[in-house]
């Protein structure tokens, strides 16, 4: 009722978005992201490996896939909303590997047979422990009854809705089957094929068990202060020529934005208070007087029929008073009414409307039985057969608690208090669902009650309480203050005021910063981004809006409020970055520091080796360079040298330099160093590597598991054009 009120109040305001939305759709379809009613393309979501993928065709992927998702999170007990991107990339993805492990398959002649089929079928441990599929004498499983099964939903299925959508099931399962199967067989083929040299086996034993002892010493970069040292353009232009791999880039998009958050007015405040006012007054229907809030009699239904959010009664003491009341509601009688008063984006009514002693705490033990559509359910159980179930273990307890534990590590579906024969940790009255929790705490020790919840039926035993305490029972009704079309339109007209007349990105900085607005700069936008941090989760229409081809840097634009944080956005496009070498300007800070070091390296590598001229060992030459010298076990396991971290080069120095000897300055990653070996020690020959090649292949497999669908991928011709769609 509240619902149908709000949307009465804002029809003008919905009349005039769906016009635009209409208005919009259609206009975009013929002009927007560069597709048109004259291209070929269109309706082409993407290709691969010359494969079309077109709109239709992801459509339907998209729906079988978050049917997909959602049954297997309703068996995993899991309940995570996925935004539309990420159903996207799950469908582009199988797409792709699909398409690029099908070729494969055929490739190289991988392929499950029917006869292949059915014995995987009937040997799938799912298969095997399906209760459906178990003889009743001997409770094992029956080939017969699988068949009889199958034979009996495909000759129904024609005809009823229920067999139709269970053959469906099965043969989807089947096609998961004959996938599993096929991709199997081709990791497998790939595996089988590793092999490692038993001379490199050797080569990899020894550098791994050798080990040097030595000494080392360095001159610090930081000992050289980076203001003392002279780069120029040149510099840096030749330094990012010359390391080219490690500037290369992402296609990315950067802006700049400001924000204009909708805020209630004070007349949107009143009517919402006004509304709420209006229940703490008796109501004429048609001639009939219906209750108020102070005169009901029934607090919860009157609560949830007029509240915008879920309410029922629940108490509280002093300590857990829910904000912004607090616990001078206590001294307050029963039926006292606090409100309207405003919480954040609601005005709310609560009401007192029973004090207890209460139990601070309980301990109890319960028998879980779950069903199909019960949540975290896993069980084939039937809603009936948990209640029949249910109803007999009830009886039994109740005529012998001393069978509690036994038959709850049987039954209970809720395995973790199953080992502890049903016991649970003690617990507060806002811990458990609420049907469990009423039952615990307002029930004396040793009662025992089956209680239905979300999760199905438990068999309660209260074993304990804590110590008792007041507590007053409190229901509230919620009222959103929505925000007018008036409200909308001031904010509306300030941001399109703002927005108009700039044509670069200095003079929208400075607008804004003449109307002391915020402005938030966000960079490496990636294409099928969804969330921008400061507009929320809904950005997807500024990402797309950065990626079109017409959109220039400079570009500005207005976008709308947004479904969860009520903002009108002004967004300048401020970069567009292509895939490839990265421009200097953008990575100049990272460039230059590169170059310092460079130039630090030079300097202090001269100055080592001036000093080596009169130096016969690491002491003198340390004395010379007004250093210390340290001692330093190493072996090729370990690339680490002790304070200063992780340091390659020095480890490979210090291990391969002639014994005794001073080695050449190593330009390192903390400074340029300098080493002498003590002493080389290799280990002993093995009298077999077999069991070092062993360990070896093994450790490469994930590599090797996680790199092959991977390196198909980047070998593939795919064009992605799903960032026109979503």
């Amino acid at each position: 009722m509240a619902e149908l009120e709000r949307i009465r109040r804002r029809s003008g305001l919905l009349v005039g978005i769906i016009g635009f939305a209409i208005v919009a759709f259609v206009l975009g379809d013929l002009l927007g992201n560069g597709n048109s009613i004259f291209r070929g393309d269109a309706a082409v979501v993407g290709k691969i490996n010359g494969r079309t993928i077109e709109i239709t065709e992801f459509s339907r992927e998209m729906t079988a896939y978050e049917i997909l998702v959602k049954q297997s999170q309703q068996q995993n007990g899991q309940n995570t909303n996925f935004t539309q991107m990420q159903i996207v990339d799950g469908v582009w993805n199988k797409l792709i590997s699909e398409e690029i492990l099908e070729s494969q398959y055929e490739e190289l002649g991988f392929e499950c047979t029917s006869e292949e089929l059915y014995e995987r079928l009937k040997s799938n441990p799912n298969i095997q422990n399906a209760p459906g599929f178990k003889d009743e004498v001997s409770q094992t499983f029956s080939e017969a009854k699988m068949q009889a099964y199958i034979s009996d939903i495909k000759a129904n299925s024609g005809s009823d809705e229920n067999a139709r959508k269970e053959y469906e099931n099965w043969l989807n399962f089947e096609d998961g089957t004959i996938e599993d199967t096929r991709s199997r067989k081709y990791t497998t083929s790939i595996e089988k094929g590793l092999y490692y040299p038993k001379n490199l086996v050797k080569i990899n034993y020894e550098m791994e068990n050798n080990s040097s002892t030595g000494k080392f010493l360095v001159q610090e970069f930081s000992s050289i202060a980076d203001s003392t040292i002279e780069v120029s353009n040149q510099d840096l232009q030749n330094y990012l020529n010359d390391h080219k791999e490690d500037f290369q880039t992402e296609q990315s998009r950067g802006i700049e934005f400001v924000n204009f958050s909708v805020v209630a007015s004070q007349e949107d405040l009143d009517e919402a208070k006004s509304d709420l006012q209006k229940l703490l007054e008796p109501a004429i229907v048609r001639g009939d007087t219906f209750d108020s809030f102070i005169t009901t009699k029934d607090d919860s239904s009157f609560a949830m029929s007029n509240s915008e959010l879920p309410t029922y009664p629940s108490f509280y003491r002093k300590s857990n008073i829910p904000a912004p009341l607090d616990s001078t509601i206590f001294d307050q009688d029963t039926g006292y009414i606090k409100g309207p008063y405003l919480d954040g984006d609601y005005y709310r009514l609560t009401k007192l409307t029973d004090r207890k002693v209460l139990p601070d705490s309980a301990e109890s033990r319960h028998i879980l039985l779950s069903y199909v559509g019960a949540q975290r359910a896993n069980t084939e159980r039937t809603y009936e057969e948990a209640k029949i179930l249910a109803d007999s273990l009830l009886e039994a307890v109740k005529a012998d608690t001393s069978l509690f534990a036994a038959l709850a590590k049987t039954n209970s579906d809720d395995s973790q208090s199953a080992i502890n024969g049903g016991k649970l940790a003690k617990f507060d009255d806002k811990t458990m669902v609420k049907a469990f929790s009423d039952f615990c705490f307002n029930n004396d020790p040793g009662s025992i009650k089956l209680v239905p919840s979300p999760f199905g039926f438990h068999i309660i035993e209260v074993l304990s309480h804590g110590e008792k305490s007041e507590a007053i029972e409190l229901v509230t009704i919620s009222r959103k203050v929505e925000i007018s079309d008036e409200t909308y339109n001031i904010f509306y007209d300030e941001a399109s005021k703002f927005a108009s007349n700039i044509t670069s990105i200095d003079e929208f900085r400075a607008k804004a910063e003449e109307g002391s607005y915020l402005v938030r700069p966000i960079t490496n936008i990636s294409e099928f981004q969804e969330n921008i941090s400061g507009i929320g989760p809904d950005a997807r229409d500024i990402v797309k809006w950065t990626y079109e081809e017409e959109t220039k840097v400079g570009d500005i634009q207005l976008f709308q409020p947004n479904s969860t944080t009520s903002t009108f956005a002004v967004t300048i496009l401020t970069s567009k970055k292509e895939e490839g070498l990265a421009d200097l300007a953008s990575v100049e800070e990272e460039v230059k520091k590169q170059v310092i070091l460079e130039k630090k390296a030079e300097i202090l590598t001269k100055k080592i080796n001036e000093a080596k001229l009169n130096a016969t060992n690491i002491n003198e030459l340390a004395s010379a360079l007004n250093t210390s010298v340290k001692d330093q076990v190493v072996n090729f396991s370990g690339a680490v040298i002790s304070g200063y971290g992780t340091e390659p080069k020095v480890v490979g120095a210090l291990s391969t330099v002639e014994l005794n000897t001073l080695s050449q300055p190593i330009v390192g990653i903390r400074g340029v160093f300098v080493v002498t070996a003590e002493s080389h020690v290799s280990p002993a020959e093995l009298p077999d590597y077999t069991a070092e090649q062993t360990k070896l292949i093994s450790n490469i497999l994930p590599t090797v598991r996680g790199g092959v669908f991977t390196s198909l991928k980047e070998a593939a011709k795919i064009k992605d054009r799903r960032a026109s769609f979503y």
